[in-house]
């Protein structure tokens, strides 16, 4: 089952973007994950997440 990540996850999703490091800057999408540090995986999962677009969501109703 598939869940958000939130503060709690901090750890463990820090741990998760160090063993991957270089292969997340290979490609240049996750440029700011690829350099992360404990306090900005905290901050990041600590932020509100974005609200779900009402497209997105009107499609899947369909």
């Amino acid at each position: 089952m598939l869940r958000a990540l939130t503060a709690e996850d901090a750890d463990a999703y820090y741990a998760l973007l160090d063993r991957n490091r270089q292969h997340l800057s290979r490609l240049g999408d996750y440029q700011e994950e690829s350099r992360a540090t404990p306090a900005w995986v905290r901050a990041h999962l600590a932020d509100d997440p974005p609200p779900i677009c009402a497209t997105a969501s009107a499609s899947t109703t369909n």
